[in-house]
């Protein structure tokens, strides 16, 4: 005989000793609805994906005056921790394809972009190197989520002379890894100036560090940020960096990337 899947509406006893005569399972009792929703998100319960960054002047036309270059609408695309697999490189930089990334331990798919004109020496931007992200050559690579933010700051740059250079960008688990592992405060857990694997913004593709700024201060910054008056590249990034969504750590004048809080000045 077939089962019915529908619930019987006799007594639970009745349902027990009708499975037992034929042979069937009785069906399964809806939840009630007193009880709390599932713990798993769905998809329409993701954060919604969003303009951190609105680019200059971006609604008044496709392309920029007196250029052939598209136009960006956004210089910052949200949320930050998130997949950017689906985010397209902002003109002026290449995709170089789909890298893991990481963000507070936790493993996420980012879009990397090699920024056209940012010229770069870290290893990851050096053909031959072990940590070589292929179709870099020696430019500077960044999640595509600030791909728009970074290109944008390097042409302001070279429009007032000012030579901008990436000592470091995206970097891998790998690197991140041996970098730690090289340096004594950070095996010894001081992570001040070296995050441990996983947990640093350069993997995230977010950060870059820029050369010809050297200086250190606090952890905070409210507690002696680190200043650099002397360097013109330093100068260059506290007028123009925060402006296009990119913010100073408070403990290296170098290091500038798209996060917030008490850290990022």
């Amino acid at each position: 005989m077939r089962c019915r899947a529908e619930r019987s509406p006799v007594l639970p006893a009745a349902i027990a000793l009708l499975a037992v005569l034929t042979g069937c399972s009785p069906a399964t009792t809806p939840a009630s609805p007193q009880q709390p929703p599932s713990a798993t998100p769905s998809v329409t319960d993701r954060p919604a994906e969003t303009c951190l960054v609105p680019a200059p002047n971006a609604a008044s036309g496709p392309a920029e005056p007196g250029t052939r270059r598209p136009r960006t609408d956004c210089l910052v695309r949200g949320p930050l921790p998130r997949s950017s697999r689906a985010v397209a490189c902002a003109p002026g930089t290449q995709s170089v394809g789909i890298h893991p990334g990481f963000v507070s331990g936790r493993r996420v798919s980012i879009r990397l972009c090699a920024v056209d004109e940012l010229r770069s020496d870290s290893l990851e931007s050096t053909p031959g190197s072990p940590y070589y992200i292929p179709g870099a050559r020696r430019r500077a690579v960044v999640n595509a989520r600030v791909s728009a933010a970074v290109e944008l700051l390097h042409r302001r740059a070279a429009e007032r002379g000012v030579p901008l250079f990436a000592n470091s960008a995206f970097r891998s688990r790998e690197r991140q890894r041996d970098l730690c592992r090289a340096d004594a405060d950070c095996r010894q857990g001081d992570h001040t100036y070296i995050a441990p694997p996983g947990y640093s913004n350069h993997q995230l593709g977010v950060a870059v560090d820029f050369a010809g700024t050297y200086a250190t201060g606090g952890t905070t910054c409210g507690r002696r940020r680190a200043t650099d008056p002397g360097s013109r590249v330093w100068r260059f990034l506290e007028r123009e960096a925060s402006a296009v969504g990119l913010q100073q750590y408070s403990a290296e004048s170098w290091h500038w990337d798209a996060f917030s809080g008490a850290s990022r000045c």
